[in-house]
């Protein structure tokens, strides 16, 4: 899945008040990756990733990625009705 807008993601952890690093933590990737994300050097990730990232964030997936590929059927648990009581800090 493609980020749609790095500036997206940073307003959305301003939002959520989530650090680099709680992000990191709670979508289950380096706090590298985020930074890349941020920055622009990176701009894809997997659809498990993504979900996680979005859901972290209280938004859905589809605000900050774009759906390029079928999205996997383990994938489609994590992508399925969101519900904010639901999200880890």
């Amino acid at each position: 899945m493609r980020l749609k807008s790095a500036d997206t993601l940073r307003a959305l952890m301003q939002q959520e008040s989530v650090s680099i690093g709680n992000l990191a933590a709670s979508a289950g990737c380096s706090k590298g990756f985020i930074s890349h994300l941020l920055a622009g050097r990176r701009r894809s990730c997997t659809a498990a990733l993504a979900a996680k990232i979005a859901t972290s964030l209280g938004a859905p997936v589809t605000v900050l990625f774009e759906i390029s590929k079928p999205i996997p059927a383990d994938a489609i648990r994590i992508l399925g009705p969101y519900h904010r009581s639901q999200r880890r800090h």
